[in-house]
């Protein structure tokens, strides 16, 4: 569910970063009338799915195995996921 807005109100934004030791507090904006869209409901899901394809994890990247794909029913496949330090990926960023 999403809020879209201009009202000054507290907001914090999306974790780009996420660490094991993270205070809320740490990513709060300042409050402003400009528009915004702010998540009333679905925000655990909307940041995990942020973090897997956009952000980092302890400084690691979320990788994908393209190749580990198993079939699991008759139409699912499960693919292997890790984080890996930015320094060991093995192409360019």
């Amino acid at each position: 569910m999403i809020w879209k807005t201009t009202s000054e109100i507290r907001r914090r934004k999306f974790i780009d970063n996420w660490k094991g030791t993270l205070r809320l507090s740490d990513f709060y904006v300042p409050q402003d009338s400009k528009k915004k869209c702010l998540v009333l409901d679905g925000q655990q899901r909307l940041q995990s799915l942020f973090i897997g394809l956009i952000a980092v994890f302890e400084g690691k990247e979320l990788c994908l195995d393209i190749l580990s794909g198993e079939v699991s029913a008759p139409d699912d496949i499960k693919y292997r996921f890790k984080f890996i330090d930015r320094r060991q990926l093995p192409f360019p960023k």
